[in-house]
This record gives C-alpha cells, structure tokens and sequence, in this order.
C-alpha cells in the first residue's frame, strides 16, 4: 500500500513541477528569446504578404470572368491586409527596436518591455500562423443572371434590319466560348428585353 502511495505522491509531485517550470520558462523566453521570436513574425509576416499576393490574383482573374468572389475570401484578405499593412510594419519595427534597448546606462535590458513586446510578437506570429492556414482552391462562384420569368414565343416582334443585326449580334457572342459576359444597352423603350427575350427563345 506503501510502495502504491509513494508511487502516487512522485507523480504528482513531478506533475506539478512539470506545470510550474513550463510557465515559469515560457516567462523568460520573453524576456531571452526576443530576437528569435521576432524573426519568427517576420517570417510569417513575409509569408503572409505572399499568399495574399497569390489569393489576389486568383479574386482579379474571376473579377475578370465575371465571378462572385465568396464572402470568407474577402473577409481573409481584409484581415491579411491589416496584417501587413504599413502601420503593422512600422509598429513591428518600433517593437523590435524598444525590445532591445537597454536602460541603467546601458548595463541592463528594459525587462519589463522586452516581455510585453516578445509576448505581443509571438501572439502576432500565431495570428498570422492561423491565417495561413487557410486555403482557397475556389475564390468565387459564377455570375447568374436573374433568369426571365416567363420565356415564351414574341409574336410582336417586328424583325427590323437593325434589330436583327442586333440578335445576330447577340447569338454570334453566345457562341463565343471567350465571352463571359453580354451587354445590351441603349434608350428606354427601344426594345432591349424584347431583343434578349427573343434571343433566350431562340437559344
């Protein structure tokens, strides 16, 4: 019962001695790991820069086509861009800069700032860790046009030179496996719908 209980009470002991000196450690890795952990947020910072730029282009070339970019893509890239924005790089090097100075003449660290800001770089560091996590394959949807209601023979419609160029323009385009987007435009009452419905009739 004895050798079961002493057994017990050396656990414990090296448990909670396990739990003390890892908080105690990580407290004066602040204080001695500062330059590390500052190049760790430059490092991610760097990181992030880069796979917004890429996360970037691919949001341009669905704009381009005519895509719905998703909402989280958005919100990402609002985020990332705070990230690393130039007040975010200026404050980093403010940071860095006050972490290594030095008061009493020189002959000693500032302790108290050297922990606050070593603490505030490694929580930057994990945010900006999280954000890389995310990928993004897909960054939009496809555009869909609200469909017309009702699609059904025009048999008003009068088949003027004009307009025919304009449908044959139209159908010409729908065939165009480069075109994404078609626009008609032009004054009120000239006939617009009446044109798109008879070529949705007839595709």
């Amino acid at each position: 019962m004895m050798d079961v209980l002493s057994s017990f009470v050396g656990s414990l002991a090296g448990k909670v001695a396990e739990y003390a000196v890892e908080p105690t450690a990580r407290q004066l890795g602040y204080l001695f790991k500062h330059k590390s952990m500052f190049r760790n947020l430059r490092s991610n910072v760097q990181e992030l820069k880069d796979a917004k730029e890429r996360v970037q282009q691919s949001v341009d070339a669905a704009n381009r086509d005519g895509g719905v970019i998703f909402d989280d893509v958005q919100r990402w890239l609002a985020v990332a861009g705070e990230k690393i924005s130039e007040d975010a790089a200026r404050q980093l090097q403010e940071d860095e800069e006050t972490a290594m100075k030095r008061c009493l003449a020189g002959f000693c660290p500032d302790f108290k700032s050297r922990h606050r800001l070593s603490k505030r770089a490694e929580k930057e560091a994990i945010a900006i860790a999280e954000l890389l996590k995310q990928k993004f394959d897909i960054v939009s949807r496809p555009f869909v046009p609200r469909a017309i209601d009702i699609i059904k023979p025009v048999e008003e419609y009068e088949a003027f030179d004009s307009r025919n160029h304009a449908l044959n323009d139209v159908i010409t385009a729908l065939k165009d496996d480069d075109v994404n987007i078609i626009g008609v435009y032009g004054m009120g009452g000239v006939g617009k719908t009446t044109l798109v419905t008879d070529v949705a009739r007839q595709a």
